[in-house]
């Protein structure tokens, strides 16, 4: 418990003098004021966390100056001090001015410091409980935060993927109706990519994708994607397939972002196809 600031209020000096002998020695602030009015002024001018006023002063007393005091500075703990107390001015305290705790004249000096220790425990407890309140309450307002840009960046992310995909599957579909027999073959041998060109030209329908390219293209094809594996890559090789000339093109290319691999193009006649193909494929990864 470190140190507080303790109002005393009471219109006798002697008995203030009497409290501050009592309690010089605690390591609070002490504080006194001998009427209702002088004790509002210090509140509204300071910080008090307790203060403890006699019941029976000229002008307002006890209770009214406890109403006060709950208006001008709710957290202040408020006691009643007096002589008089019974079980109507109890109750009348306790639902105006919300005071926590009566102590009644002649007091024990051992029990008031005791009842005094345990305002002050309830004044340290009020504060933590204060400091946990705005704690949570920034915590929340940041966390607040954090999911409003987390769902901006979603959204931004979900805005980029869509953009993405829009492209992906429009490069695959321009690869799959190109006129021009292309294939892609992961570095395994493994045939991935195949457009509609390809397909037809070697009559495999859709039972292309996923075998080894040893079982789909002729054997002087397959010499030269043997070669390729080992990174050479070849243009303007003439074969004849199904009764046509073509110009097979290999080249090492990047099929997807994780996946490097082979492009293998048949291009008819005198048609010349050089990186944008390329390009399309890879982007089409």
């Amino acid at each position: 418990m470190g140190m507080h600031s303790i109002l005393f209020v009471d219109d006798e000096p002697g008995i203030l003098r009497t409290l501050e002998r009592m309690f010089r020695r605690e390591g609070h602030e002490l504080l006194f004021a001998t009427s209702a009015e002088e004790a509002l002024a210090l509140l509204r001018s300071r910080e008090i966390d307790l203060i403890i006023s006699d019941y029976r002063m000229p002008g307002a007393d006890g209770i009214e100056l406890m109403k006060k005091v709950r208006e001008t500075s709710p957290d202040t703990i408020r006691v009643i001090l007096t002589g008089y107390a019974n079980f109507d001015t109890v109750i009348k305290a306790i639902n105006e001015g919300h005071v926590f705790q009566f102590i009644t004249k002649p007091w024990k000096d051992e029990e008031f410091r005791l009842i005094i220790r345990r305002c002050l425990e309830q004044v340290d407890l009020q504060k933590e409980n204060r400091a946990l309140q705005e704690h949570i309450q920034k915590q929340n307002e940041l966390l607040r935060e954090l999911n409003a840009d987390l769902e901006n960046r979603v959204l931004e992310r979900t805005r980029e993927l869509t953009l993405h995909n829009q492209a992906l599957k429009l490069s695959q579909n321009i690869l799959h109706n190109l006129p021009i027999p292309l294939f892609g073959i992961s570095l395994e041998g493994i045939v991935v990519m195949a457009n509609r060109a390809g397909t037809e030209l070697f009559k495999l329908e859709n039972r292309i994708i996923g075998g080894h390219y040893e079982n789909v293209f002729p054997a002087e094809i397959n010499g030269l994607l043997r070669e390729a594996e080992s990174g050479a890559a070849f243009e303007g090789r003439t074969f004849q397939v199904a009764g046509e000339k073509y110009r097979v093109s290999v080249t090492p290319v990047q099929l997807s972002q994780e996946q490097k691999g082979i492009l293998l193009l048949f291009i008819p006649g005198s048609l010349k196809v050089h990186a944008p193909v390329q390009d399309a494929v890879q982007s089409s990864g």
